[in-house]
């Protein structure tokens, strides 16, 4: 499951609805991307008011979600740029 915004990319593999769309996040993460660099930065357990959700999303875990020349980076790393 992803959920976008312009700022930021959330990434989870479990997730419950209820009442107008609120959502739960299990085991989420933001996926920071800086130029070839990523890095997914672990946020838990992630809830969102439904007033804020636009658009949920299924993601293939068969397809490579990234493209082949990106790099995988530390936290730290990322946060210098």
């Amino acid at each position: 499951m992803s959920w976008a915004s312009p700022d930021e990319l959330l990434l989870s593999t479990s997730l419950a609805t209820y009442l107008d769309t609120n959502v739960v996040l299990e085991g989420a993460c933001e996926r920071v991307i800086v130029g070839d660099l990523y890095c997914d930065v672990p946020l838990g357990l992630y809830v969102i008011r439904g007033e804020n959700v636009v658009l949920i999303g299924e993601l293939d875990l068969g397809k490579e979600e990234l493209p082949p020349h990106m790099t995988c980076v530390s936290e730290a790393d990322i946060r210098k740029f």
